[in-house]
């Protein structure tokens, strides 16, 4: 182990950390932007500056070793200045949309603004002008004006996913990320870029516009969508679910990343669906209402227009809140995601793990075990089933449609 001096406290690190390790293992914050612990060293944003005693020049931690007796210092005026011009040329051509950003709340830019001064741009010349709705795949879209170029999303797509979408192409202030020709981002890792941008460049179709991050409640469960079980973080809001994070280190075997599997594992495959209806892999299309089909007559042809389904089916919805229900043509039933179910979770290397709850529970939604329970007539206790929510003892209520062609 090395010793070393950090703004006056001494720690131990083992041979070959960097100081900006050194940092972050020991609790203590230092401005950065590039640097990732799952990624290789870029040395790009310029604010990580440090002190070292006997160095007359100030270095960046992220791309030095800790060696020995060290003594860094990141509080002193020296480095605070630095730091300062540093920012400027982040914010040089930063549009300054907070009120309307998906990060805002959660910003590095923000955090480091507020952490050193609050002070007004010495920089006078107009802002450069760049893409603001930029699609950069199926689900993630880019702001090519709030992108400090960190390259993190670029260096993820080489390193971790290894599907080499991403490139900055340009020079100087015009530089910006991009795809390349006929290769969108879209890859089983790809709405792990917009985890890890640490400003609000990249935004998730899903969440974009949703909800601010300080309105939302988070909770522990773990992922489902495969035998690993990664540690997740469940984000929900007024009873809405808004979200899955991976619980980063707490994975290690994932290098705290989750796959889209995981992340979109609560919600139907809506894109797979209609690419199925557009290449003609699904013949058969099933229409749930309306009951009234004389109200939308054009209905029937539009969809037959916009598929390639051979048939269409049409079915007639109504209600009935009894289990003989379960006797219609076709019944729906509302199943539980596993965001909002209690259990334990068994992964491939056999540890259990416990799944807490992370949301309130659909009103007369189900686990699958109490449809399996109601589909050989077995007795469901409600009250068993949702006293964690207070619902006591209620009717099931079930969607019944009956098929006519």
């Amino acid at each position: 182990m090395l010793k070393m001096t950090i703004n006056g406290v001494e720690v131990q690190v083992k041979e070959g950390t960097s100081i900006i390790e050194a940092y972050s293992q020991n609790g203590m914050s230092i401005a950065h932007y590039c640097w990732h612990p799952g990624l290789s060293v870029a040395g790009v944003c310029r604010l990580c500056m440090v002190e070292i005693e006997g160095n007359p020049r100030l270095q960046i931690a992220c791309n030095t070793q800790v060696t020995d007796g060290m003594k860094v210092n990141n509080e002193s005026e020296k480095v605070k200045d630095a730091v300062k011009w540093g920012l400027d040329f982040h914010l040089i051509n930063h549009p300054l949309d907070c009120p309307i950003c998906d990060q805002a709340g959660e910003c590095g830019l923000q955090d480091q603004y507020m952490a050193f001064g609050k002070y007004t741009p010495e920089m006078a010349e107009k802002k450069v002008k760049k893409h603001k709705v930029v699609d950069l795949g199926p689900r993630v879209v880019l702001d090519s004006e709030r992108c400090i170029l960190c390259s993190r999303c670029v260096r993820f797509t080489d390193e971790v996913s290894k599907t080499n979408e991403l490139g900055i192409f340009n020079r100087g202030d015009r530089a910006e990320i991009g795809t390349f020709p006929g290769k969108p981002l879209d890859n089983n890792y790809s709405l792990n870029t917009v985890d890890i941008c640490p400003v609000g460049a990249l935004t998730s179709k899903d969440f974009r516009f949703r909800q601010r991050v300080w309105l939302l409640k988070e909770h522990n469960s773990i992922c489902t969508g495969c035998s690993t079980g990664c540690n997740t973080k469940v984000f929900d809001s007024f009873d809405s679910f808004d979200g899955l994070l991976s619980r980063g280190d707490k994975n290690p075997n994932t290098r705290g990343l989750l796959a889209e599997m995981g992340k979109h594992g609560f919600s139907a495959q809506w894109r797979e669906l209609a690419e199925g209806l557009t290449n003609g892999t699904i013949k058969t299309v099933v229409v749930a209402g309306p009951e009234n089909q004389a109200v939308f007559p054009d209905l029937k042809a539009k969809i037959m227009e916009l598929s390639k389904a051979s048939k269409l089916v049409w079915l007639q919805a109504g209600k009935n809140d009894q289990l003989e229900a379960l006797t219609g043509d076709v019944t729906l039933i509302p199943l539980k995601s596993y965001v909002e179910k209690t259990g334990t979770y068994v992964n491939y290397a056999g540890i259990a793990q416990t799944v807490h709850r992370g949301l309130t529970v659909v009103p007369n939604a189900l686990s699958l075990v109490e449809v399996v329970a109601l589909m050989k007539g077995q007795e469901v206790s409600r009250t068993e089933a949702h006293d964690v929510i207070g619902m006591g003892r209620v009717h099931n209520e079930f969607t019944t449609v009956r098929g006519s062609l």
